[in-house]
């Protein structure tokens, strides 16, 4: 394209400038412009900008569910250590970094009240008796004892049309689509953040571009909502050098804007890693229609890399994680998942429309030469596999032996597995109050929000339905805590 040709615009002043519009900036905006996230104005001049053309960010992509901790209506288990430090603790196991509890109470205690004044507002959320993943992630028997009604470790809160929960993501765009006009926030698109603008060690507002011009906006208050870094590339080779390559399943706008802002700051970058799954490319990433067995990693498969090879544990759950970080740490970044015509995923398997990701043959042979690897490598590799399952116990791998099946009745199919990108899981060091800090003290005026304080601070091995749980209450955190300033 030509060069834009802008010119220098009026500069503009706001009480809070939020930057970005994704899950965690718009949520930010709303509480900000809001009297009490109740759609009353509140008084302030509120600004977001976006750099894209539309706001939603990898919100829009996601499943849409949203995780508590607590149920909607009693909120005192929060300050309860015997409640609480169990999910501490399991939380913890899922971080590199020291976990940031304080952030994470402080997370827990707005959770209940966001879900809630959301569905007020009009979201289309409805409770489920979620799956209560600390169950099925531990034996840690205070965390055990404590799953049974009325205190239950997790409920997960999902978009629903119908009472059917359909893909969340666009409804939580129909919600922003919806909300964010009437708003009386000044929106505005094609907006990128060049620069934080500081005076005596705090922040007092961004140089922006926008379509015709550059401009500064000075802030009393600046919340930092830009997202991950899948789609940098020098930020991915940095942070998560072992997902070099990786296929991103985020929105274009995730390149860590505010990162890097931040890191100019002398801010702390906390955690490593990029939250990931199996998937097929970046048009359908994990939601391929034959996902669960192979991409959700809750199916009985085997799986091979390109030398047509055993490479991992390839049990269900959330072994899933160690399957991707196996599939990274391959020469040939790719694997496939093979099972035969008993398996319970055959029929899916079959009638599935995705045909540029599956393979069938009447033999392993035949197969391996459809997804080119070494066929003798690959029938070694299966006859392998059926010995270990027939011995009861695969001493190779360790997989469980409900988790294996035989592969051996024609036909059989394969199925590709890509490492794919939907979140990046090393971010910003913040307080409680979403503060950005610089040598453990809070930067003046300045905060930063969802996927920008994810990694690190909460987890660097994805836990479901976290994500926009912590978009949307990190965002009502930051905005919260800069209008109690104001």
């Amino acid at each position: 394209a030509e060069p834009i040709e802008r010119s220098q615009g009026e500069d503009v002043t706001v009480d809070v400038l939020v930057v970005g519009g994704g899950g965690s900036g718009i949520v930010a905006a709303l509480e900000a412009k809001y009297a009490d996230f109740d759609g009353k104005d509140g008084g302030l001049d509120v600004m977001l900008i976006e750099k894209l053309s539309y706001v939603g960010g990898s919100a829009m992509l996601s499943g849409g569910s949203c995780r508590i901790a607590v149920p909607l209506d009693d909120n005192s288990h929060t300050d309860d250590p015997a409640y609480m430090q169990p999910l501490y603790d399991f939380m913890q196991s899922r971080n590199s970094a020291p976990l940031n509890e304080p952030l994470l109470h402080a997370m827990w205690n707005v959770s209940g009240d966001t879900v809630i004044k959301m569905s007020r507002l009009g979201m289309p959320y409805v409770t489920v008796d979620a799956y209560n993943d600390i169950d099925s992630y531990t034996a840690n028997p205070q965390i055990m004892s404590r799953i049974t009604p009325p205190r239950a470790a997790n409920h997960i809160w999902r978009t629903q049309t119908e009472k059917v929960w359909l893909h969340g993501g666009v409804q939580i765009q129909e919600f922003f689509d919806k909300h964010l006009p009437e708003s009386g926030i000044d929106i505005r698109l094609n907006t990128s953040a060049d620069e934080l603008i500081v005076e005596d060690g705090a922040v007092i507002g961004v140089k922006v571009t926008g379509p015709d011009s550059t401009y500064s906006v000075y802030a009393k208050k600046t919340i930092l909502a830009t997202g991950g870094f899948a789609r940098n590339e020098e930020l991915v080779l940095k942070y998560a050098p072992a997902y070099e390559g990786i296929i991103p399943f985020v929105n274009p706008g995730a390149t860590g804007d505010g990162i890097l802002m931040c890191e100019e700051l002398g801010a702390e970058i906390v955690g490593d890693g990029m939250m990931a799954y199996i998937g097929t490319d970046s048009r359908f990433g994990m939601w391929a229609d034959f996902g669960a067995p192979y991409h959700g990693g809750t199916g009985t498969v085997v799986f091979v890399n390109a030398d047509g090879q055993r490479f991992v544990r390839d049990s269900a759950g959330y072994d899933l994680y160690r399957v991707v970080e196996g599939i990274s740490q391959q020469e040939v970044k790719k694997a496939w998942a093979l099972i035969d015509s008993e398996n319970p995923a055959a029929e899916m398997t079959e009638n599935s429309a995705m045909t540029e990701y599956k393979w069938k043959a009447d033999t392993i042979e035949e197969l391996a030469d459809m997804i080119g690897v070494p066929s003798d490598n690959l029938v070694a590799t299966i006859d392998a596999y059926n010995a270990a399952y027939d011995a009861g116990e695969d001493a190779e791998f360790e997989t469980a032996h409900d988790n294996m099946l035989p592969v051996r009745m024609a036909p059989f199919y394969a199925v590709v597995c890509n490492p794919i990108a939907i979140g990046s899981l090393a971010g910003v060091k913040v307080n409680e109050n979403c503060e950005v800090l610089v040598n453990d003290e809070p930067v003046p005026n300045l905060y930063a929000c969802g996927e920008m304080v994810f990694g690190g601070n909460i987890c660097t091995v994805y836990l479901g339905a976290l994500s926009n749980a912590t978009a949307f209450y990190t965002g009502r955190i930051a905005a919260a805590q800069a209008k109690a300033q104001l």
